[in-house]
């Protein structure tokens, strides 16, 4: 099997019959959706629908081997967990580049000289259609951060080895997704070319 026989996947056999909407919040919105499968089966499925976010692995050091990571409170898993900045797209229109530069700034006190967007991914896809536009920041330069509520201002950045980042993935210390996937990327940009 090759890629193109990923990207050639057909899913116009499956129908979506409908949505009922259950709750609509600010983020997020619930709903159960009806599909029909390619066989005919009629399918409900629970489906939290998000504004989607951006993410971004900051990369720092005279080698570009340097990760700034946010440590910060997580009030639904009720820890203190080390992520890579990232933030909501929650502004009708607001390009997700700019939105990465300003998330940077808030969470790191850093703004890039140089911000590409490397990945685009589906955080939990059987429940949430919630996508993180991925982006790799260099040149980093200081700025004033600007945190935006309490948790961003009682969050501390923390400078590691983007090798010792890959040891803390593999001893449960990292456990956030956007995180895992977002170092294990650039490390594979970083080591392998």
């Amino acid at each position: 099997m090759s890629v193109s026989d990923f990207a050639a996947t057909d899913t116009s056999s499956w129908r979506h019959l409908g949505e009922k909407s259950h709750y609509q919040g600010s983020i997020v919105s619930v709903a159960t959706q009806t599909v029909q499968s390619p066989n005919g089966a009629i399918l409900e499925r629970e489906v939290v629908h998000h504004t989607g976010a951006v993410a971004i692995v900051p990369l720092s050091g005279d080698s570009q081997d340097t990760v700034l990571l946010f440590s910060q409170y997580r009030s639904p898993v009720k820890r203190q967990l080390l992520e890579i900045p990232a933030g909501k797209l929650d502004i009708e229109g607001e390009d997700i580049t700019e939105l990465a530069d300003r998330e940077l700034q808030e969470e790191t006190g850093t703004k890039a000289g140089y911000l590409e967007k490397i990945a685009e991914f589906y955080t939990s896809p059987g429940f949430c259609d919630e996508k993180i536009h991925l982006f790799v920041a260099r040149e980093l330069t200081p700025v004033e951060p600007r945190p935006e509520g309490e948790e961003e201002l009682l969050a501390t950045v923390v400078t590691v080895k983007l090798d010792l980042a890959l040891q803390l993935i593999s001893q449960g210390y990292i456990v956030d997704a956007k995180t895992i996937i977002g170092l294990l990327i650039v490390a594979e940009k970083v080591y392998n070319g």
